[in-house]
This record gives structure tokens, sequence and C-alpha cells, in this order.
């Protein structure tokens, strides 16, 4: 009449058994990839006018810097991930920023 339940059955079948205290075998978080769009609302005319033409060399909007009570600093990585820049206020393009980038 009743089903019997074996130590198996409790866990979904979607969940991978673990001795107590083990962390699972992969990370299953996705991180979510930011908005370029999103990030471009941050800098100015100038600034988007650089970025619209180091995208025509494979360039893409990595992130935005954005220290207190200053404008923002947007970093720029090129297509093999190996070289970032950050695009300046005025437009210029700076490979040597001021500051170090982690990889």
């Amino acid at each position: 009449m009743f089903a019997r339940v074996t130590e198996h059955a409790a866990i979904a079948p979607f969940q991978i058994a673990k001795p107590e205290g083990q962390m699972p075998d992969r990370e299953r978080r996705k991180p979510e990839p930011p908005a370029g769009r999103v990030l471009e609302r941050l800098l100015n005319a100038t600034q988007v006018e650089s970025l619209r033409s180091l995208e025509h060399f494979g360039w893409q909007l990595t992130f935005v810097r954005k220290p207190l009570f200053q404008a923002a600093v947007p970093i720029v990585v090129d297509a093999d991930r190996k070289n970032y820049a950050v695009i300046e206020e005025d437009g210029t393009v700076n490979g040597n920023p001021p500051f170090k980038i982690r990889p």
C-alpha cells in the first residue's frame, strides 16, 4: 500500500549526492553578461563615437568604472581578450591606463 522510501529516493533527480561538506563538481550559476548598450548610456558623445570606431576592429566595451564624484571610465578589450584600453573623456584611447586591470 505504501511505497518504500529509500535513501536515494529523497534526492531530486537533478541533484548529485555528495558526502557531507563537499562542493559540487561544477558551478551551476551562470553569470549574466552586461548589456553593452546599457553601459553606453554612461558615456558621453565623443566616447561613444570612439567606441563605434573601435568596434569595427573587434574591440568591445567590457565594463565602465564609476569612481565617486568623477566621470565614468569605459574599459574596452580587443577581440583576443589580451589587450585592454580606456576611452578618455575627450574620446582618445589610452592603452596604458593609470590603474591595473586584472584579466
